[in-house]
């Protein structure tokens, strides 16, 4: 797309809706697009607005080759753009990608999770992208670091996984689980997702650092049509890193991304561990190259919405199971963010 309707300039568009804190990533890695380009943003809030400004220029010095534009208001934005990031909490989600749909014409469009609150809101977002034929994709981006590329190359071929996760305080259940359940999906081959419990979940109040947000302690698990097993155990006690264990039929790995390493251990090689480099590639890094290889017809390594959708609902039934509510009803809240 050669630019803004009526703007007569052949820069390419882009559009992040939700200028927060994960918005102003998104908005730094727009800084650093090959083209000069147009990025506008979309927020209320003063003190985001400040701080999506700074973290862009520290990337593209304001009169440099990008051009940033931040309003609050939704009649500044173009009517057409390349490509759109929805970076707002998941209960006014829904409401702001059909507003944005309704008025901005899109060649590609990536949502932040966790997507929505209702089983009722993935069914009525998934029909309008289908009717626009729109390629959406949803930012759970483990599936684009070279890291786990390498690592699910070394794993094929060895499956049923197992793929378990225990996070503490410093990353909530709620709203981290659909990170490493998508991670255990893509690494196992599985995009049909897991039929997960959330037996074993129970709701913890106060905790989230999103007021009025849900919050879980307990285990998260579940297995996939040919047996690939997922966990995920939240120890709101603890402080400790994320670490994630996954196992095949002669491969171990324990990946630890914070510390920067992955630990390795075959059949083949006497189950003797060796110690590897692993990169944790943050958002700031990642939003500029999916952006570019979607508008050039690349591939993109990132959940489609249909498969991220999927996934999301398994999540959301099993939250809404710990809830003591209906996993399937439509519109029963689970407020998670």
């Amino acid at each position: 797309m050669s630019g803004a309707q009526g703007l007569g300039e052949q820069r390419p568009v882009f559009i992040v809706v939700g200028c927060g804190n994960i918005g102003s990533r998104h908005l730094q890695a727009l800084a650093a697009l090959e083209r000069p380009s147009l990025v506008y943003g979309l927020e209320p809030d003063p003190q985001a607005q400040a701080l999506a400004r700074s973290r862009f220029h520290e990337v593209s010095p304001e009169g440099g080759r990008h051009e940033l534009r931040i309003s609050a208001d939704w009649a500044d934005l173009p009517a057409e753009a390349g490509v759109a990031v929805v970076a707002t909490g998941a209960a006014p989600r829904r409401m702001l990608t059909e507003r944005l749909l309704g008025q901005v014409r899109l060649e590609g469009l990536l949502l932040e999770k966790f997507l929505f609150q209702k089983h009722a809101d993935y069914e009525a977002v998934g029909s309008l992208l289908e009717r626009l034929a729109l390629p959406a994709f949803v930012n759970t981006p483990r599936r684009a670091w070279p890291g786990y590329h390498r690592l699910k190359a070394m794993l094929e071929g060895r499956g049923p996984l197992s793929v378990h996760v225990q996070t503490g305080a410093r990353n909530g259940l709620a709203s981290n689980a659909i990170h490493f359940l998508d991670l255990a999906a893509y690494l196992a081959g599985a995009p049909e997702g897991f039929e997960l419990s959330g037996a074993q979940l129970t709701p913890v109040a106060g905790v989230s650092r999103h007021a009025g947000q849900a919050e879980f302690t307990g285990v998260l698990s579940g297995f996939s049509a040919k047996g690939d097993h997922f966990s995920h155990r939240s120890r709101l006690d603890s402080v400790e890193r994320h670490v994630i264990w996954i196992e095949a039929r002669d491969l171990r790995m324990v990946v630890d991304e914070l510390a920067g390493v992955v630990r390795i251990a075959s059949a083949g090689e006497g189950w003797v561990w060796r110690e590897e480099p692993f990169e944790l590639i943050q958002q700031s890094r990642l939003t500029n190259r999916f952006a570019e290889t979607l508008l050039a017809g690349g591939e993109i390594h990132l959940p489609s919405y249909a498969e991220s959708s999927r996934l999301h609902r398994q999540c959301l039934s099993a939250f809404l199971v710990a809830m003591g509510e209906d996993p399937r009803a439509p519109e029963i809240l689970c407020p998670v963010s």
